[in-house]
């Protein structure tokens, strides 16, 4: 693993990076183990042993040319002494190189420490200088760095480490020595704008260091999360040596926090113990008597460690570094059209660990050279997008423009006909006589209109979609047509289901259509899929095909481009209104009763955040040294001025907030609150829930994904594996060497999966975490699993009004009372409801939000906000932990998602040379001109060359609607276009001549 840190100048003068208090000062251990690294230190001459008084004048900031690095503030120099890269090996590893004796291993390790250093200083080692007047960062300075190895742990047991100490100097590319900018290192630093620069770094020290063992003869397997160790080494033995680990474990549990990396630190730091200097013999001595203890023969695990694989287990290292991208790829663009090529490395050395960066370079190299991936170079770093996210987008633009200007509806009336009106005169006529919005008229008319196969309508929120679309169910079935409708989630159907007869999801839909179901004739039927914005590419393509193929006679596409779109790859809706498809616009908010609150809404539609921000009704600032204090705060405001609101007026107010985190913590307060007041009560009942782990089809072919005690579920039965449909299967299992996982049924039945990316049977898996929650008679929840056999659809809502030991009784949102046994699958996904996502939240209407957006949320942006602020009537409450912060971060972030087209147009742009550009600019202009003349100017221009002596047609044209004067600009402007693209052609030939 790596953890980063700063060196304080405290820290380099006492010489903490040398002996940190584990070799005896002056020892030949503690001489031996620090080396110099690092480009400019070998221009330096630096190199070898590390002199401890020359290196404390480098992290003092005394430069090899001389000069002394830092700022004066009060007349006090200032200077940030260094970086501490600490990069530990895995406990086994440890045990073999330091208990067994191989010394090979610690020269792998340094090794491995040493090609991190080396892409950190190719990447991410910056520094700011003054260039024309503007001070830029330059990526890629010179580093002097020292390599302290070290070798057992703060309670003494082998742990093979090193301190990467990297000196606050670097040389620019001009040879001038400058402090760094450490902010890729900190402040949540993220490589290429995606990926944590510890996380990366580290995964890249533990792929090359894997690498290196396997080429001793070592065997590796894999762990969770990219983590891996050596095969051989005795469980038991692992844990008589991890006695730190267990201090740190002990010290999350008893304060009750999550085990993962970020809190582990914050454990490490809150348990350190004193540091003892130890002489080497005794401690060496002191853990073979453990090992003894164990009744280990240390000779033998190490004969087991290097155990030789037979041939046919043996993979063939190019095979698996095209496997580990494969796998890494998917992954990423099953969820993003485009996506950051350091976040592939990162998860293609994850899934492989023997693999290395080079390899995984290689490969990726490989597959953009034959065309299965694309670079594109933006300005947060490079991404990669990939053939089928371009395959998908192009064919539902084709789709959609090969059903364009087509007739498709016949709207007529008999006496229509017979006095010779148009079906969309006729439309048009009948919608003058009703009371909908200019929106809503434009909205039915284009989904009534006789041409065009697919259209869209863009609808702001609240405009009333529902109603325009009822009044168009309404006179579709006057002249004999039919309606079906989609939606992406049950909510959006129950929602649909107010203006059209028959709806279902759209995955249910496509599942039917896909497995052959006979939906009859579809020519007189309209199919309309409304929240269509929430559909990635690959889900409209499917409705796409499915809508050609039974043959309805149009497919009507509603959503909102400025709301959140699809969890998974491709903004589709937006990509096809793009690419020219007809499309009417709803921009008449209906939905608040104030223009005030209309205004409000309208500035954040805008991209207006300033203006949008001064129309919420009321702002609270709470307080906070760092995140968790921050979301802490948020949530117990939340909380409180939730509860200081008279019943009436909680069941009108939607409590809104980003994350599930901040979720969780809002209804725990609520509900306890409500309980102490008595507002809620009866006996406290735990409940076994799950929670999703919503993996991607590749994660959930991927060993490394799962942990003991997940459970999964496989939504159909599968035969080649035994699984049955809809069952609660517990990992009990998992052989991460050979790949398989072992589920075990509720009735005891063990089930064994063979895992790889491919595998049919794991790509339809849904794996939960398990968890409990308490339920109290009276609590507002949330269903977030269908379960049919109990009258429970996803996203239904309703109130505990009886709770007991085997069941519960809930009185849903629609007034139903259903009883449920707490085994089920709907207790299962059952989740306290008096805060929501703003997710979960789109589609609904309330009086009053209440809403928690924090400035530092990765999920806080203008599509949020706007979801947000759109829910309600009368009256949105803020709470947040900076206003000006929140302002600027979501005016800055909007949301929006690159589909994979428009990345490879833009790349191309960028690409072009100056003369291409200046000839793309002169022909934009010239259709731009174009464009904008009569019919009878575009023919004269196009068939008459010698436009001088046709006067008399340019005064035909004037009489068409232009004046001489606008008539003679616009014909210099096509001149000087055609001259700029002969000139610009006659230089593209000269120079492939």
């Amino acid at each position: 693993m790596l953890s980063i840190g700063t060196l304080s100048a405290g820290q380099a003068a006492s010489g903490y990076y040398q002996s940190e208090g584990y070799y005896i000062a002056g020892s030949p251990e503690a001489e031996q183990s620090a080396i110099y690294h690092g480009k400019a230190a070998e221009e330096a001459q630096l190199t070898g042993q590390i002199d401890d008084a020359r290196f404390a004048d480098l992290l003092d900031g005394q430069t090899p040319d001389g000069r002394t690095l830092g700022r004066y503030r009060n007349g006090e120099r200032q200077h940030r002494a260094g970086l501490d890269l600490t990069f530990s090996a895995p406990k086994g590893v440890s045990i073999a190189a330091l208990i067994g004796g191989d010394t090979r291993i610690i020269a792998a390790h340094t090794a491995a420490v040493k090609e991190a250093l080396d892409y950190a200083e190719a990447n991410l080692i910056q520094t700011r200088r003054m260039v024309s007047g503007e001070l830029i960062r330059e990526t890629g300075g010179k580093t002097i760095a020292g390599i302290f190895q070290h070798d057992t742990s703060r309670a003494l047991d082998p742990q093979l480490h090193s301190h990467a100490v990297i000196t606050n100097i670097v040389k620019d590319s001009t040879g001038t020595y400058r402090s760094m900018a450490n902010d890729r290192f900190f402040q949540n630093g993220r490589i290429d704008g995606r990926v944590s620069t510890t996380i990366f770094l580290g995964q890249l020290y533990r792929n090359a260091f894997a690498e290196k063992l396997e080429a001793l003869g070592y065997q590796n397997y894999s762990r969770e999360n990219g983590l891996f160790d050596i095969k051989g080494i005795p469980q038991n033995l692992i844990d008589e040596f991890s006695k730190r680990r267990k201090e740190i474990e002990a010290s999350l549990k008893e304060r009750g926090m999550e085990s993962n990396s970020y809190n582990s630190q914050l454990a490490a730091l809150a348990t350190r113990a004193s540091k003892k200097p130890v002489e080497r013999g005794e401690l060496r001595a002191a853990w073979e008597a453990e090992v003894k203890a164990l009744g280990i023969d240390m000779d033998q695990v190490l004969r087991d460690a290097q155990t030789p694989r037979s041939p046919d287990r043996i993979p063939d290292p190019d095979q698996l570094a095209a496997r580990a991208v494969n796998y890494a790829v998917s992954h990423f663009a099953e969820r993003n059209a485009i996506y950051a090529r350091a976040a592939v490395v990162d998860k293609a050395m994850k899934y492989a660990p023997n693999v290395t960066a080079r390899a995984i370079d290689a490969e990726l190299a490989h597959q953009v050279k034959d065309g299965y991936l694309f670079t594109l170079e933006r300005p947060e770093g490079q991404f990669l997008t990939d053939l089928q996210n371009v395959r998908t987008e192009r064919e539902n633009i084709y789709l959609m423009t090969s059903l364009k200007d087509r007739e498709v509806l016949d709207m007529r009336t008999m006496y229509n006909r017979a006095t010779g009106r148009t079906s969309d005169s006729a439309v048009q006529k009948k919608l003058a006589d009703t009371s909908l919005t200019a929106g809503q008229k434009e909205a039915v008319a284009l989904a009534l209109s006789s041409r065009s196969g697919v259209v869209g309508v863009q609808g702001y929120a609240g405009t009333g979609k529902t109603y325009a679309l009822a009044t168009a169910v309404r006179m579709a079935e006057a002249r004999g047509y039919s309606i079906d409708g989609l939606a992406p989630s049950h909510k959006a159907v129950s929602a649909l289901g107010e203006a059209v007869p028959e709806v279902r999801t759209v995955q249910s839909a496509l599942v039917r259509y896909e497995n052959g179901a006979n939906l009859g004739d579809k020519s007189n039927t309209i199919l309309v899929v409304d929240e269509a914005s929430m559909l990635s590419s690959e889900a409209m393509q499917r409705v796409l095909m499915m809508a050609e193929g039974a043959g309805y006679a149009r497919t009507v596409l509603v959503g909102d481009i400025k709301q959140l779109e699809a969890v998974d790859a491709g903004s589709a809706f937006r990509s096809l209104q793009e690419a020219g498809m007809p499309t009417a616009l709803m921009s008449d908010i209906q939905r608040q009763r104030t223009e005030a609150g209309k205004e409000t809404v309208l500035a954040a539609i805008s991209g207006d955040i300033t203006r949008a921000m001064e129309g919420v009704s009321e702002i609270t600032e709470v307080g906070g040294d760092n995140a968790a204090e921050k979301r802490a705060a948020i949530a117990s405001e939340l909380a409180k001025t939730y509860l200081s609101l008279p019943t009436d007026q909680r069941e009108a107010t939607g409590l809104i907030v980003l994350t599930n985190a901040l979720r969780h913590e809002v209804n725990a307060t609520i509900q306890n609150s409500l309980w102490l007041s008595g507002a809620i009560g009866g006996e406290r009942v735990e409940l076994a829930t799950l929670a999703p782990k919503y993996f991607t089809q590749a994660e959930a072919s991927e060993i490394g994904s799962y942990k003991m005690g997940d459970i999964v579920v496989s939504p159909v039965a599968a035969k080649e594996s035994g699984l049955t449909s809809n069952a609660l299967y517990e990992v009990t299992g998992i052989d991460r060497m050979d790949r398989k996982l072992t589920l075990t049924a509720p009735d005891g039945e063990a089930v064994t999966l063979d895992l790889h990316w491919k595998s049919r049977v794991a790509q339809k898996l849904i794996v939960f975490g398990a968890e409990t929650q308490e339920f109290l008679q009276g609590d507002l929840v949330k269903f977030k699993i269908t379960d049919r056999e109990n009258g429970i659809v996803n996203s239904a809502e309703g109130t505990l009004i009886k709770v007991g030991s085997e069941t519960f009784t809930v009185k849903t949102a629609q007034g139903e009372r259903l009883t449920i046994p707490n085994d089920s699958l709907a207790a299962k996904g059952m989740q306290l409801a008096y805060a929501t996502t703003a997710h979960d939240f789109q589609g609904s209407t309330v009086d009053q939000v209440l809403l928690g957006m924090s400035s530092t949320e990765q999920l806080t942006d203008q599509k949020s906000f706007y979801v947000a602020l759109s829910r309600m009537r009368d009256a949105t409450h803020l709470v947040t932990d900076d206003a000006g912060k929140l302002t600027d971060r979501i005016a800055r972030n909007t949301g929006e998602r690159v589909n994979a087209l428009e990345a490879l147009a833009e790349e191309k742009d960028r690409q072009k040379t100056p003369d291409e550009a200046r000839t793309d600019a002169a022909v934009k202009a010239a259709k731009e001109v174009f464009r904008t003349l009569s019919e009878k100017e575009k023919s004269w221009v196009q068939n008459d060359p010698s436009r001088d002596a046709n006067r008399d047609d340019q005064t035909g044209a004037k009489e068409a609607g232009k004046n001489a004067r606008e008539e003679d600009r616009q014909l210099s402007l096509l001149d000087e276009a055609k001259a700029q693209i002969e000139r610009d052609q006659k230089t593209r030939d000269e120079r492939s001549r």
